[in-house]
């Protein structure tokens, strides 16, 4: 690797990966369970259309305290949101990240709602948000 792809490594790293990467890697992970049956996913913040992401994962948010919850969607189906948290003092600092619909029922989207969790604590999103480049 030459000093300068090295550098642009580097910085890139620093900067964190996008939020999006890590959307899309919980959509597939969701998805390998059928019934919890996923429309899409999506980070909060960003429209669908955007060329290119604007929100990545910082040090800050890989200090935070991780949360998954469902709500109750507007129209079919259910939300599964990924939120973020300083700390468990500062509950007025929570930032919602990923947002997922899903269509099926309470039920099975807290079934998804606890896979979501496991992906959050496994090697796979360690992987991605410790080895951006890989």
């Amino acid at each position: 690797m030459n000093p300068s792809s090295s550098a642009a490594a580097s910085s890139k790293a620093a900067q964190g990966i996008a939020l999006r990467v890590i959307a899309q890697a919980l959509e597939q992970h969701l998805n390998a369970t059928p019934e919890h049956n996923v429309h899409w996913a999506a980070v909060v913040g960003e429209s669908g259309i955007d060329a290119s992401p604007t929100r990545t994962w910082t040090k800050e948010l890989a200090d935070s305290l991780l949360m998954v919850s469902v709500a109750q969607g507007f129209s079919e189906g259910t939300l599964l949101y990924v939120h973020a948290q300083p700390d468990r003092y500062q509950t007025d600092k929570l930032v919602t990240l990923i947002r997922v619909k899903l269509l099926c029922g309470w039920r099975q989207a807290f079934l998804a709602a606890r896979d979501a969790w496991e992906f959050l604590n496994s090697e796979r999103f360690d992987s991605l948000v410790l080895n951006p480049e890989s």
